[in-house]
């Protein structure tokens, strides 16, 4: 004999969606097109995340957040991010001003223009001391405070660019 029992009650899945984000700074304008020592900088950022792997990713809504978002300056091409200290601790010092982080928390399909696009601006102060010892603008965007999916793979969320070409660090050249 075979007993077949159907549910008659509704049963819920509570499903987390995971997703690969890809991290990708396409420009990095600085006012007058250079960072000098000791000179407070507007620094205007255009970023993009795109969905490599997993679902589409749905919008959130206040007080959740999709993605949090890491600026630095760094010595090294892939800094550690978790390291906790002092630039020469870490090798990296975190940007902290940022004047404008109009950051999207819309959702993000996986197509082939799956692309978020989005512009952040900065307020960069390179000391003298750290000057000689910064070679990359970097990037790092996470998850954020209860996001809608899980990231399945950080090691491509941090990018970093070479600023070698627009920062000035000798004495009195300001640009």
């Amino acid at each position: 004999m075979v007993r077949i029992w159907l549910l008659t009650q509704p049963f819920n899945f509570h499903c987390t969606i995971a997703a690969d984000l890809l991290a990708n700074v396409q420009s990095i304008i600085p006012a007058n097109n250079t960072l000098a020592r000791g000179v407070r900088t507007l620094v205007d950022v255009t970023l993009a995340m795109k969905v490599i792997e997993g679902w589409s990713i749905p919008e959130v809504g206040d007080p959740r957040t999709n993605f949090n978002l890491t600026i630095m300056l760094s010595q090294d091409e892939a800094p550690d991010v978790l390291c906790q200290g002092t630039f020469e601790d870490c090798g990296f010092m975190l940007v902290d001003v940022v004047l404008d982080a109009n950051i999207p928390q819309s959702g993000i399909n996986k197509t082939a223009t799956g692309n978020m696009t989005f512009s952040v601006e900065l307020d960069v102060l390179v000391t003298a001391d750290d000057c000689d010892l910064i070679h990359y603008f970097c990037v790092n965007i996470t998850e954020g405070h209860n996001a809608s999916f899980v990231e399945w793979n950080v090691t491509n969320n941090l990018q970093c660019q070479d600023i070698s070409s627009v920062l000035l660090c000798k004495p009195g050249n300001t640009g």
